[in-house]
C-alpha cells in the first residue's frame, strides 16, 4: 500500500504544469486565456465581468483550439452581449447610497441607536441605527438585521404557496420545515425529507422573484430533479416560469452579491 502511494505521488510530481497562454478567437479581438491540462475535452467558460476561459487537453494544438473557439463565436458574442447589457454595480453601503429589498432601491440613512430601534423600511429609504454611519458599520447593521427579516417574511410566504400547491396539485406534500441562512451560491434546495432551505438574500428581489424561487423547491418535494416532470409541475403551478427565471438570472448580474 505504501508502495502505492509513493509511485502515485511521484507520478503527480511528474505531471508537467502548462502556464496559461492568451489566444486570440478567430473573427475578433476577444482575447481568451488557455489553460492546457490532462483532461480529455474541450470547454469555454464565459464569466460576467466579461473573461473568457477556455481549458484544453495537453495535446491540443492552438489550430485545433483556434477552430473550437470559431465555432462558438456566435455563442460568444451572444452571451458577451448579454452579460454587458445586465452589469450591475455593487450594493453601496455609504450613506445614502442605494441597496434592494423587495426589488425596489433603498437610500440608506443612518440614525442614532437607541434601546428597541431596529431597521426601518419605508417608502424609498432604510433608516439603520448606528452610532457611526461609516461603511462598515452599514454594512454590519444591514447583516445583521437580514437574516431575522428574512425569516419574517419568507415564512408566511412559504406557507402560502405549500397551501396553494397542494391544492392545485391535490398530492398534500408538504414541506416538513423551513431554515433562512446566509447562502453563498443557491437561492435555495428541498431535500428528499422536505426540508426547505432559502436563502436570507432573497428579501432583496422582487416578491415575483421570491415566488419563483418558493414554487421551485416546492416542485423539488414531488420531482428531486430538473426533468420533463419537473418542469410540467412547474408550468402548472407558475405558467410564466420561464420568463421569471430569465429575470431572476438578469437581476443576479444586475445586483452583484456582496454580504
Amino acid at each position: 500500500m505504501m508502495g502505492f502511494l509513493r509511485s502515485a505521488a511521484a507520478g503527480r510530481r511528474r505531471t508537467k504544469r502548462v502556464p496559461p497562454v492568451e489566444i486570440t478567437v478567430p473573427g475578433t479581438d476577444i482575447v481568451c486565456t488557455l489553460r492546457r491540462s490532462a483532461r480529455r475535452t474541450l470547454s469555454l467558460t464565459i464569466r460576467p465581468d466579461l473573461s473568457l476561459a477556455a481549458a484544453a487537453p495537453l495535446g491540443a494544438t492552438d489550430a485545433v483550439v483556434e477552430a473550437f473557439l470559431a465555432s462558438r463565436r456566435q455563442w460568444i458574442l451572444k452571451k458577451l452581449e448579454y452579460f454587458s447589457s445586465h452589469r450591475g454595480l455593487l450594493p453601496d453601503f455609504r450613506e445614502g447610497g442605494e441597496i434592494p429589498h423587495l426589488g425596489i432601491m433603498r437610500r440608506l440613512v443612518g440614525v442614532p441607536p437607541a434601546r428597541g430601534r431596529a431597521i426601518r423600511v419605508a417608502d424609498g429609504t432604510m433608516e439603520v441605527p448606528c452610532a457611526e454611519a461609516s461603511p462598515d458599520a452599514l454594512l454590519k447593521a444591514y447583516t445583521a438585521w437580514r437574516l431575522p427579516e428574512a425569516k419574517r417574511l419568507l415564512a408566511p410566504m412559504l406557507s402560502e404557496l405549500d397551501a396553494r400547491a397542494c391544492g392545485i396539485l391535490g398530492d398534500g406534500r408538504h414541506f416538513t420545515s423551513l431554515a433562512v441562512r446566509s447562502l453563498k451560491s443557491r437561492w435555495g434546495s428541498c431535500s428528499v425529507k422536505g426540508s426547505i432551505v432559502l436563502a436570507s438574500r432573497l428579501v432583496e428581489l422582487p416578491p415575483e422573484l421570491i415566488e419563483f424561487v418558493m414554487i421551485h423547491e416546492l416542485c423539488h418535494l414531488r420531482r428531486m430533479d430538473h426533468s420533463p416532470q419537473f418542469h410540467a409541475l412547474l408550468s402548472r403551478l407558475l405558467p410564466d416560469a420561464p420568463r421569471r427565471e430569465a429575470a431572476i438570472r438578469a437581476w443576479s448580474l444586475e445586483h452583484p452579491r456582496i454580504v
